[in-house]
């Protein structure tokens, strides 16, 4: 089997699970990762989640019996990865404005002047060191120090 060949099954697998649900393509990950990280308490994003599915399929594979399915899914879920992974780099790379609360989330930044340094990273896209951009929430966190 040719890697074209394995690469088309996956394209038409993602395509039929889609129909079978309803929705047209494979897009059950978000709900997904959204429920663990709620059950969890965890910050997974889709794209972790396709990238932990690759991890699994290929974990499978490097046991027991040859099992073709096992590479298809894998290829499957990069390409899922790869979407959701250019699509959080999308809207990271638009501009973006910096939304503070000053009664609450003023305190959590130590002057005009960091405000300003994170309004023009956003702007141009870049996450600033020691911060997060969440892309569904289209906000700036300051990471804790462990």
């Amino acid at each position: 089997m040719t890697p074209q060949e394995i690469l088309k099954i996956a394209h038409d697998n993602i395509a039929q699970r889609g129909a079978d649900r309803d929705k047209g393509q494979e897009r059950s990950m978000l709900a997904a990762v959204t429920a663990f990280n709620a059950i969890f308490k965890k910050d997974l994003s889709e794209t972790e989640g396709w990238c932990f599915m690759v991890i699994l399929k290929l974990a499978r594979a490097s046991g027991g019996a040859f099992q073709i399915d096992d590479y298809v899914d894998a290829a499957s879920y990069a390409g899922l990865a790869g979407e959701s992974a250019y699509k959080a780099w999308e809207a990271h790379k638009k501009p973006k404005q910096v939304l503070i609360d000053p009664n609450e989330e003023l305190q959590r930044f130590k002057t005009d002047q960091e405000i300003k340094f994170l309004d023009k990273c956003l702007q141009e896209g870049v996450t600033p060191p020691g911060y997060r951009y969440d892309v569904r929430t289209n906000t700036l966190s300051k990471l804790e120090a462990d």
